[in-house]
């Protein structure tokens, strides 16, 4: 749960190197030179496989390894996984969804981007010149991309997973593309595509790649490694099939233009929505029913407290009060009144440092105050007690 932002912060770093690399050697390389040196680093990272998978510790190692018999064998028993599962096949429309929006506005800035090359040139026939420009533009594109995405990896993506969930994340990436294409839709100029794409970009390779593996967190060891499989391979390239065609077919037999296919993205952008919020929910039924994570646990419980009326207070936790049974958990703490309102204006939790804090009110008063301990998928432990003034 906490290794998938590092993870994908690693994987943002190595897209900012490649794209500072891409944008600052085409002059000297060009972009034959540049596809050897990509091919020399996918040879290089494979020296790392074998150290990679001896650093896994002890205790994430296999305790019996041998499994049950998969229910579905064959060469199409991932198919046969993913369409058992109302949760597998909504994640899979969700997938093909993400690739033809993210592919069809990659057309689109690829057209946008020729018309803005033949411009620079101004009206000189110069193929070299005209492969230059492109490079660097992309070279210049992927960089912010990257740094934007790195951004987010290092600086939100942890927060959201604790503190607004993993269902309510999964909306932020539809919601934002299906607002980009209603802009390009009715504003098709470069400068807004150009930053639609990276801002589009730069969420897809930060918080949904991170998402889109959290999603088989709570499934069953089959579904992680065959239904899983199934999806990032052909649903993934079966949105690229798809968008591909219907590309073909917009330019040759419709005539559509940039506004067109921005506006099929749009719609298909709501389609979108729709799908997440139903994987949502399919998620918390597959946390409610399949997790093997266990519920954190009250293990100190939290004495009453008196107050002096007027005066500054600070109440620290204990920071043993809750503890979760579960190796690398992660427990974030809320705190209302019993009866599940806020709490008064006077009283201030903070979840960092586990305190509350304040001035306390002129008049005698009590409060009984309910602290909650929630883990990443949805599991709770409690405890009330009493703050009297």
């Amino acid at each position: 749960q906490r290794i998938f932002p590092l993870l994908l912060i690693a994987t943002t770093v190595g897209g900012l190197f490649g794209a500072l690399l891409a944008a600052t050697s085409v002059p000297l390389l060009g972009v034959d030179g540049l596809m050897v040196v990509a091919g020399a680093l996918l040879c290089l990272s494979v020296l790392f496989y074998r150290p990679a998978r001896h650093a896994a510790p002890e205790d994430s190692r296999c305790i019996e390894c041998e499994y049950a018999v998969p229910r579905f064998e064959g060469l199409l028993g991932g198919f046969a996984v993913v369409m058992s599962s109302n949760y597998l096949r909504l994640i899979a429309l969700f997938v093909v969804l993400l690739n033809w929006i993210n592919s069809t506005g990659e057309y689109i800035l690829a057209a946008m981007v020729v018309e803005w090359a033949n411009g620079m040139l101004d009206g000189a026939d110069s193929p070299a010149a005209r492969e230059a420009l492109i490079a660097q533009f992309y070279g210049g594109f992927s960089v912010w991309v990257s740094v934007l995405g790195l951004a987010i990896q290092a600086l939100l993506v942890g927060r959201l997973l604790r503190h607004v969930g993993i269902p309510r994340s999964l909306m932020i990436l539809p919601v934002l593309s299906t607002l980009g294409y209603a802009l390009i839709a009715f504003v098709p100029i470069f400068s807004i595509i150009r930053a639609v794409k990276i801002m589009e970009n730069g969420v897809d390779t930060s918080l949904m790649s991170t998402l889109r593996q959290a999603l088989f967190l709570p499934t069953s060891r089959e579904t992680k490694y065959e239904g899983k499989t199934a999806i990032d391979t052909f649903f993934w390239r079966f949105g690229d099939l798809v968008q591909g065609g219907v590309i073909y077919l917009g330019i040759n037999v419709y005539g559509f233009g940039i506004s067109q296919f921005a506006f099929l993205n749009l719609v298909l952008g709501i389609a979108w929505i729709c799908v997440t919020a139903l994987i949502a929910r399919e998620y918390q039924r597959e946390v409610s029913t399949n997790a093997t994570s266990r519920p954190p646990v009250l293990n100190e419980p939290i004495p009453d407290t008196t107050l002096t009326p007027g005066r500054p207070f600070e109440i620290p936790l204990a920071p043993d009060t809750f503890v979760d049974p579960d190796p690398g958990d992660v427990i974030t703490l809320y705190a209302s009144q019993a009866n599940g309102r806020p709490l008064p204006p006077w009283l201030v939790f903070s979840n960092r440092s586990e305190t509350f804090s304040g001035t306390a009110p002129a008049d005698a008063q009590t409060v009984e105050v309910r602290v909650t301990a929630r883990d990443f998928e949805n599991l709770t432990a409690s405890d009330t007690f009493l703050i009297r003034v």
